[in-house]
C-alpha cells in the first residue's frame, strides 16, 4: 500500500498493477488493503463469510430457492415482464 498525491493505492505482485483504493483516509486504506488480500487468500471462506452475513441480515435467505426469487421479482414490473 502506497500513497500518491494523498490517495492511497495498492500493488498487485501477481498483475503487477496498481489499483486506487478512493480513499485519503489510511486507517480506511488498511481496512480495504487486508480485505482485498483476505479476498485473494480464500475465496471458499469469503463465500462462506458472504452466506453467514446473509443469514443475520435474512435468516430465510438459506433456504430460498431461485423459484421464488423471480416469483417476487416477477411481481414487481409489468405486465410485460410478468408474461415473460
Amino acid at each position: 500500500m502506497f500513497r500518491r498525491s494523498s490517495v492511497f493505492y495498492v500493488h498487485d505482485n501477481l498483475s503487477d498493477r496498481q489499483e486506487s483504493l478512493h480513499t485519503r483516509n489510511r486507517a480506511d486504506a488498511g481496512r480495504l488493503f487486508h480485505a482485498k488480500n483476505e479476498a485473494a487468500q480464500g475465496p471458499l471462506l469469503n463465500r462462506d463469510l458472504g452466506r453467514a452475513y446473509l443469514a443475520a441480515s435474512d435468516p430465510d435467505s438459506t433456504r430460498r430457492t431461485w423459484t421464488v426469487v423471480m416469483e417476487e421479482l416477477r411481481s414487481h414490473d409489468r405486465a410485460s415482464t410478468q408474461l415473460r
